[in-house]
């Protein structure tokens, strides 16, 4: 992120014109500069493959002035500019389709080096030289960029190896034998560009230092790396391919990925493109060389369309082997200039690149299965409580009794809540706080007041006098244990046949316990064993959407109180996301189907009206994500060693299914699916 734009820097605060002000980029930019200046315009046509609805792009601010016209129009300009003339311009308009300047050389050149040229004239014919020009640039400019041989005499010699031909393609040689790319740097590499856009971004840049230079306005270059973020047109091809990826796979298109997926792009959110111009916008000096705004970080292509795809619950993605003209293969900035000279710094949002470790090199302990006489004795007691009876008594209720109660909270007075009729064991201590004190020693009709904190309601969280009555108090009497109780509660004839069965399924609790500390150790081990940095912008949005949950979106100490747990929570999805995908986790719908059948059990609901209610708040896709998570794991055990404390293997199979188990459901799904079609 920028400093803050300071506004004594800026000369008048009059006036700034955004061309292209009305898109992805200029609404956010325009919006910024509103905080600044007390008029700003956006100089916009509203191209219908930019607006297909004919509107400015969302965001777009009130207190901008749209400026409906084409920048090459010079009849335009004098109108614009005969009220006077700007202090700043941010300049924007352009068209930005790579692959599509090739063939359409005409319309780019005449947006993008016409539009400028017919702009600059225009404010000098009108007598409105501006202080300072901010011109967004590409790192198309580059083109292929600058790369490093690696090996051979000239190892670790720079060279610009320009435009890929056809033949490598072809050939599906997609990388320089011998080389590496290096980061893009404005003021240490030349500018190569290998598409009719690129040169026309080139040309654009000389113009306006060449006419900045004679006529005593300030150029500022800021060379942008990929951008994406909310306000994107989807429908637009060219405007993207962040915006692209994630319309085929809302969708439910399998992404299609050029060349061999490994195309390496830096992807930087608008908020901090936005913040990039402002910076240059307020600097006290403009910088001498183009800066370039990226996050310096690269993601491969392959790698962002398969967290789309998660996300939005569609098929893997599909290397395509295709190319086209014009297409670079790695672009990422150099981000030390923007820090040095601007102050600043990309916010990356991208999920971090990690490495997991190898599990078949993993031991895991749990702890060893034992089934004590006590262990039975207690399952043994939950079962005589379920066929216990409840009988009144005439003395004090004490701990393990049922009373039905009466509850009323009061509040400065004033009843806020009340309920009556209620069952409660005292003990249990699920109601409210001081509940099982106020209860005990109470007779049959007789009350106790407390004050407490509501827990549920209007009021929660507040603190309220509750008065509770006891209506009726009872003792629960457990059966004798004897072979007449086993017949009773089982399907055994004798007591010593229901304990035998008793030691199975205390044997199997406890055995799934040890699937369940394996599964808790594995994640613990892959905590440990995997460093990186959690993105801030992330944890922000999960605490606010905490905060929103609970109505506390002010409350800034409950959001420094839940940090550390979103912090390890999103830590934790990052790495089961990536060991999903290096396992090939795949979600069949039978298993979303059962997740979203337990969830509704959970909360106490219909599972159709459950699924309705995800579905409307779009919140399949996180299912989905939740559900290969929970495999991921289960699947990742499977390559581990898990041992007990005695050194004894552990044999996990019956939790977490196995190999076979998954090739004989992929095959059993196959076939259904094959007899589906023969149906068809």
């Amino acid at each position: 992120m920028a400093p803050p734009i300071d506004k004594r820097s800026l000369p008048s605060r009059r006036l700034a014109i955004v061309t292209g002000g009305a898109g992805f980029i200029g609404a956010a930019i325009s919006s910024r500069l509103a905080d600044a200046f007390g008029r700003v315009v956006a100089f916009d046509n509203l191209h219908p493959q930019i607006h297909p609805d004919h509107t400015p792009s969302d965001g777009f601010d009130p207190r901008v002035e749209l400026f409906e016209a084409d920048v090459t129009d010079p009849a335009a300009w004098d109108r614009l500019l005969a009220g006077g003339g700007p202090d700043v311009v941010v300049h924007l308009a352009a068209e930005t389709g790579t692959g599509q300047s090739l063939t359409e050389s005409t319309r780019h050149t005449t947006v993008n080096v016409v539009g400028t040229s017919t702009m600059l004239d225009a404010l000098h014919r009108n007598d409105a030289i501006p202080g300072r020009i901010v011109l967004a640039s590409s790192r198309a400019v580059y083109g292929e960029g600058a790369w490093r041989r690696t090996s051979g005499e000239g190892a670790g010699e720079l060279f610009y190896p320009g435009m890929r031909p056809a033949r490598m393609f072809e050939a599906g040689q997609w990388d320089f034998p011998g080389a590496e790319p290096v980061a893009m740097n404005g003021a240490t590499l030349e500018r190569h560009p290998a598409s009719v856009y690129g040169v026309t971004k080139s040309a654009q840049e000389d113009l306006l230092r060449l006419w900045g230079d004679a006529f005593g306005a300030d150029v500022a270059i800021l060379r942008l790396q990929n951008v994406y973020g909310p306000g994107q047109t989807p429908s637009n091809p060219y405007t993207g391919i962040m915006s692209l990826f994630c319309r085929l796979a809302r969708a439910g298109q399998a992404i299609p990925l050029y060349e061999d997926g490994q195309v390496r792009r830096d992807f930087v959110i608008i908020d901090d493109v936005a913040e990039a111009i402002l910076a240059v916008v307020g600097a006290a000096n403009v910088p001498p060389t183009p800066v370039d705004i990226g996050s310096g970080r690269y993601t491969t292509i392959a790698e962002a369309a398969r967290i789309i795809a998660d996300v939005y619950a569609a098929p893997e993605p599909v290397v395509t082997g295709r190319w086209r003209h014009g297409d670079v293969r790695h672009a990422w900035a150099d981000p030390k200039p923007a820090l040095r000279q601007l102050g600043f710094t990309a916010e990356v949002t991208v999920r971090p690149v990690i490495e997991l470790p190898d599990l078949s090199k993993t031991e895991l302990t749990v702890d060893a299965v034992e089934v004590t006489d006590e262990d039975v004795d207690t399952e043994l007691d939950n079962l005589r409580a379920r066929f216990g009876s409840l009988k009144s008594v005439g003395r004090k209720a004490k701990t393990g009794d049922f009373v039905t109660i009466d509850l009323k909270a009061v509040i400065d007075g004033e009843e806020v809540d009340s309920i009556s009729g209620v069952s409660y064991e005292i003990g249990k201590g699920n109601m409210l706080k001081g509940l099982d004190t106020a209860l005990r020693g109470l007779k049959t009709d007789e009350s106790a007041t407390f004050t407490t904190e509501l827990a549920g309601g209007e009021h929660a969280g507040e603190q309220a006098e509750v008065t509770v009555t006891a209506t009726a108090v009872k003792q629960r009497e457990l059966p004798k244990v004897d072979d007449e109780f086993a017949q009773l509660a089982s399907e055994f004839d004798t007591v010593e046949e229901l304990r035998e069965d008793l030691v199975k399924q205390v044997t199997e609790r406890k055995t799934g316990e040890q699937a369940v500390a394996a599964r808790d150790a594995l994640l613990e081990h892959l905590r440990s064993e995997v460093a990186f940095d959690v993105p801030e912008a992330v944890v922000e949005a999960e605490i606010a959407q905490h905060l929103q949950a609970e109505g506390k979106e002010s409350d800034e100490e409950h959001a420094k109180e839940i940090r550390e747990d979103i912090v390890n929570g999103v830590r934790d999805q990052i790495i089961l996301d990536v060991l999903a995908e290096d396992l090939k986790v795949g979600v069949a719908q039978d298993e979303l189907l059962e997740f979203l059948f337990q969830t509704a059990q959970q909360y106490g609901m219909e599972p159709a009206q459950f699924l309705q209610g995800a579905q409307q708040a779009g919140q399949i896709p996180a299912f989905v994500s939740e559900v290969a998570r929970n495999k991921s794991l289960a699947m990742a055990l499977r390559q581990a060693a898990v041992v007990d404390s005695k050194g004894e293997t552990v044999d996990l199979s019956a939790f977490i299914g196995s190999d076979e188990d998954d090739a004989a459901a992929a095959a059993q799904a196959a076939a259904v699916a094959a007899e589906g079609e023969d149906a068809e």
